[in-house]
């Protein structure tokens, strides 16, 4: 999976960048793939720094807000 989009986060007005946004759609689709009896993941942002749990819409929210670690 290519991860160049990691360091693609925020544009120098603080907007989101389309490059990130879309890594951040296609790391949740492979994401789907490794879910728990549960259907969450570790959480790959800067805040749950995967030890925490989450579905994948809150993941997609935290690596929109926080930052993928």
């Amino acid at each position: 999976m290519d991860i160049s989009w990691i360091a693609l986060g925020r544009t120098v007005d603080e907007r989101i960048s389309k490059p990130y946004n879309d890594g951040v759609k296609v790391f949740l689709q492979f994401a789907m793939g490794v879910l728990d009896q549960n259907d969450n993941i570790l959480c790959p942002c800067i805040k749950c720094v995967n030890v925490y749990r989450q579905n994948l819409q809150n993941v997609e929210i935290h690596l929109l807000q926080y930052g993928i670690m």
